[in-house]
């Protein structure tokens, strides 16, 4: 088959890819936001706060970047030559949209390995003050790494695409794009996963033991290990592009048929969608389970309420009666001895009443013995 057939071949495959993936990754990041803006509970956890805003970066780099190269495919032109201005704002958007993306994804496995610790410091450091604060100051980093790609890219006439005008900077972007998206995923999403991954295998051994854990937590933290996995799969064959059109002389073909590759595996968008399908069920059926924790909570807070109200208005009337006998007959005897044996009996009764509701109460709590160091403040919040 003549190389101008593959070429055809490939580039009605490019068309398809890149507008499923464009289409996918859009309903996966409409639903992953919609998950966690309707579930309030997740306002508290920073790490939800960290996925909103990466699904919402992601969304940002999905239109500004898929859909106009799925139409460019399809037409055969390239979207963005039609105005300078939307050449640039296009490349400031999705190459900034990205970097705050993985940030955001940074952000997110650090704060699920600190939550999987024992220790109370380290649960305790990402705090919601701290993540929003954290989050103001990548947003204007990650703008301005992407203002130089709006600045040094622009129109082409000769051929028609908005491509880099310095050659320097070309040169420059290419250590850029291997950097923050390659070396920095691999590394960073790869150590802390492992590390997240290790603290939730010595919590489900706790927990296997009688001690408490936090469900819904454990959902979030298993939608960041998803998210690490696939792009530690994906980012390898475009390290190995990366690296071949450093290295290589390419021609249409070889180019082409490369850039098939890098759509098919580099593009993330479908992972939004397959968290939300992993994970969501599962949030709202957790969500469902904490709320009927906190109602059962409360019933047995009433009823131990109401049985220690008993227990006084029984304990006062015949405490005043043993009193009133001995004013009236001087026989403190009878007194001394009614008295503790009514202190006895609340005592007894008391005892008897922590027994009947300890088996709700560890039911509440998924477990026996948990202490303050192993429960997290998603549990307690």
């Amino acid at each position: 088959m003549p190389d101008v057939q593959l070429l055809v071949i490939i580039q009605c495959i490019n068309i398809y890819i890149v507008f499923f993936a464009a289409s996918i990754g859009t309903i996966g990041n409409i639903l992953h936001i919609i998950t966690f803006t309707c579930l309030k509970k997740y306002h508290t956890i920073p790490s939800s706060i960290f996925l909103v805003r990466a699904s919402f970066a992601e969304q940002l780099t999905t239109i500004d970047l898929l859909f106009p190269q799925s139409i460019g495919y399809a037409t055969g032109h390239d979207t963005r030559v039609m105005a300078c201005l939307f050449c640039k704002i296009t490349s400031v958007l999705y190459t900034g949209g990205g970097v705050f993306t993985l940030v955001c994804l940074y952000l997110a496995a650090i704060d699920r390995y600190l939550q999987t610790c024992r220790s109370a410091t380290k649960r305790q450091w990402m705090k919601m003050k701290r993540a929003l604060l954290l989050l103001c100051i990548f947003t204007f980093l990650s703008i301005g790494l992407g203002l130089p790609f709006g600045i040094f890219r622009d129109v082409i006439p000769s051929i028609e695409q908005c491509n880099f005008i310095n050659a320097t900077f070309t040169r420059l972007s290419f250590y850029f794009y291997a950097i923050i998206g390659i070396i920095s995923p691999v590394a960073l999403l790869v150590v802390f996963g492992y590390l997240t991954w290790r603290n939730v295998q010595q919590t489900q051994q706790r927990q296997a033991t009688g001690q408490s854990s936090n469900n819904i937590a454990q959902q979030v933290t298993r939608m960041i290990l998803i998210k690490t996995t696939a792009i530690v799969i994906s980012v390898m064959p475009s390290a190995g592009f990366n690296l071949y059109v450093l290295l290589f002389n390419r021609d249409l073909f070889s180019y082409t048929s490369a850039e098939l590759l890098i759509n098919f595996f580099s593009q993330q968008t479908d992972a939004a969608l397959q968290r939300h399908i992993r994970s969501n069920g599962e949030l709202k059926q957790q969500h469902k389970v904490l709320l009927s924790t906190l109602l059962l909570e409360q019933q047995l807070h009433s009823t131990a309420t109401n049985e220690h109200k008993r227990l006084v208005k029984e304990f006062i009337p015949v405490s005043t009666t043993c009193y009133d006998g001995r004013t009236k007959d001087h026989s403190e005897p009878v007194a001394s001895t009614t008295a503790p044996n009514n202190q006895m009996n609340v005592k007894k009764i008391l005892l008897k009443l922590c027994d009947e509701l300890r088996p709700n109460l560890i039911l509440t709590t998924g477990g026996t013995g948990s202490s303050p160091d192993d429960i997290t403040p998603e549990a307690t919040s």
